[in-house]
């Protein structure tokens, strides 16, 4: 079962990954690990997040790895959830969240598809959960300047981001998204999007 706690961090900020160095600091001191033969590590934390790529990584393969397996974790359904709650959390507004989204993750692909072009199966299969994400936003692009959100009755793409703003709003549950509700949601666009996050879960958590 899908809960908050497999969610919700301490800094949804664009420059999280500076907290998480001192949080890994303390870690190591409370260890009595000395940071010096950690330096790798805690650059790799520090700078993941940074989605410029405008970096040197200086031949710190951590870095280079964890800063990939980021981007990778923001694509498919679940991506979509992701990035919705991160930017909404921010204050993003409606009619700004689609942009924004697409063009962060067009970034983290194309930093990916730089890195390991060569694996050529590897680069097909994350380009389709690519798609699902930047397909999606596509759509809600094209809606949202007609869409009323608060509706009753959420309907179509806009609807979806409006059911998780909903849900953050209020502090729901997160196995919410997954629910009997959802899955068999009257709106087709709506079930098939939940029945898809649904099924990236259970993959996730298997």
């Amino acid at each position: 079962m899908l809960s908050s706690r497999h969610w919700n961090v301490g800094d949804r900020g664009v420059k999280h990954g500076h907290h998480s160095r001192n949080l890994c600091k303390q870690f190591l001191k409370e260890n009595h690990l000395k940071e010096t033969c950690y330096s790798d590590v805690l650059s790799a934390i520090e700078y993941h997040d940074q989605k410029e790529y405008n970096f040197s990584d200086g031949g710190n393969d951590i870095l280079k790895i964890l800063t990939v397996a980021d981007d990778l974790d923001a694509f498919g359904f679940i991506g979509i959830f992701r990035y919705t709650e991160i930017y909404l959390m921010r204050k993003t507004s409606f009619f700004q969240i689609g942009k924004i989204i697409r063009d962060n993750a067009r970034g983290r692909f194309e930093n990916f598809r730089n890195i390991f072009g060569s694996s050529v199966g590897l680069v097909r299969k994350y380009e389709k959960q690519y798609s699902i994400l930047d397909d999606f936003f596509t759509a809600y692009n094209l809606n949202v300047p007609r869409y009323e959100f608060g509706k009753t009755n959420p309907e179509g793409y806009c609807g979806i981001i409006d059911i998780i703003s909903n849900i953050i709003n209020q502090r729901s549950d997160y196995s919410d998204l997954t629910s009997v509700s959802m899955i068999n949601h009257k709106d087709p666009v709506i079930k098939w999007f939940f029945r898809g996050f649904s099924n990236e879960i259970n993959l996730s958590f298997s």
